[in-house]
């Protein structure tokens, strides 16, 4: 059984650490068009005007 140095086991995860962040879907920065949208549906949420997803799904 081979044995393996707490360096080379740090090594090994930061190598797989790498590979799965180059997996994984990068964040990206709204666009002022969405950061309109985003405000305009926080106000109307605030100002009461949504439908709840019952009301929703009952007229599906």
């Amino acid at each position: 059984m081979a044995s393996a140095t707490l360096k080379q086991i740090y090594s090994r995860l930061n190598d797989i650490d790498q590979k799965v962040s180059a997996l994984l879907v990068k964040e990206e920065r709204p666009t002022k068009e969405e950061l309109s949208a985003i405000r305009i549906g926080r106000k109307q949420f605030a100002e009461g005007k949504f439908k709840s997803w019952q009301e929703i799904k009952s007229t599906l």
